[in-house]
């Protein structure tokens, strides 16, 4: 059988994060019926079972953002620099964008811009709203590590103007003006080193049947996916899945038996992912 990775899977991926960083501390959810067409679909069926670390309650990732916004800018003006202080000070924009049109055009190229430039330490990516606002993401697996970094944004002639989280703090994750703080997860699925392209679970990987019922499919959901449900991935892409089949042989899980009990207690015993390859 062929695994279904998600968009924000493969886009995390091109922008330089291990699978590590998208998947330690995630969890695996067992779902009945068949699977949607692709992981970004909203889960159909009935959640089984949900396999944590050692069957613990798990709290999800809470991605840091900062937002910026743009505003009275006219033709001309520029916006040259943003940067963060992530150890040392980290340019993320890369190249400077010019306002043409408006602050929502702006906003739009320096998103853009942002998600383009690789030549950058922090592991961030951007989205534009359109009206000017600019969401600056830490990729999965930063949790609160870059709370409160400092900021800066650089624009260059007339009036134009960025604020900073409302100009309540010039920082990452400050958890205010329209910034979330990042929040580190707990009690999610960990995994050994890579071994030649290959990753495997490490620990005991348990959950306890919420739901009687016959397993048709599972999804390795992501560190920052919200514990126990696995919605429509909708733009701005960030919730990396792979979702694949559950059978007795065949199958990309096989198992030894596919009926779930509800309040029984279920353990993985191997689990291991191989990046594709040409042998």
């Amino acid at each position: 059988m062929a695994l279904s990775f998600s968009v924000a899977y493969r886009k995390f991926r091109m922008m330089g994060c291990s699978f590590k960083d998208m998947f330690e501390g995630g969890e695996i959810q067992i779902w009945s019926g068949s699977a949607p067409t692709t992981a970004n679909a909203a889960a159909t069926g009935t959640r089984l079972c949900t396999v944590t670390l050692s069957s613990g309650v798990r709290t999800p990732e809470t991605v840091a953002t900062a937002l910026l916004a743009f505003s009275a800018g006219a033709a001309g003006n520029t916006c040259t620099n943003i940067t963060m202080e992530s150890g040392t000070t980290d340019e993320i924009l890369g190249a400077t964008c010019t306002w043409a049109t408006s602050d929502g055009q702006l906003g739009d190229d320096v998103a853009a811009q942002i998600n383009k430039f690789t030549q950058r330490l922090a592991k961030v990516w951007a989205y534009s709203d359109g009206a000017g606002n600019v969401t600056i993401y830490m990729a999965p697996g930063h949790g609160n590590s870059q709370n409160t970094a400092a900021m800066a944004v650089t624009v260059v002639g007339g009036t134009l103007a960025c604020a900073i989280n409302g100009a309540s703090a010039d920082q990452m994750g400050v958890g205010a003006g329209g910034s979330t703080a990042g929040v580190d997860s707990a009690n999610g699925l960990t995994w050994a080193a890579q071994v030649n392209g290959v990753i495997s679970k490490t620990g005991v990987w348990s959950g306890t049947a919420d739901a009687t019922g016959t397993a048709g499919y599972w999804r390795l959901v992501g560190v920052n996916n919200a514990t126990d449900a696995s919605a429509l991935d909708s733009s701005p892409y960030y919730y990396p899945r792979i979702q694949g089949t559950c059978g007795l042989s065949g199958a990309d899980m096989n198992m030894d038996s596919l009926t779930f009990t509800s309040g029984n207690t279920y353990t993985i015993d191997t689990f291991e992912i191989t990046e594709p390859s040409d042998e």
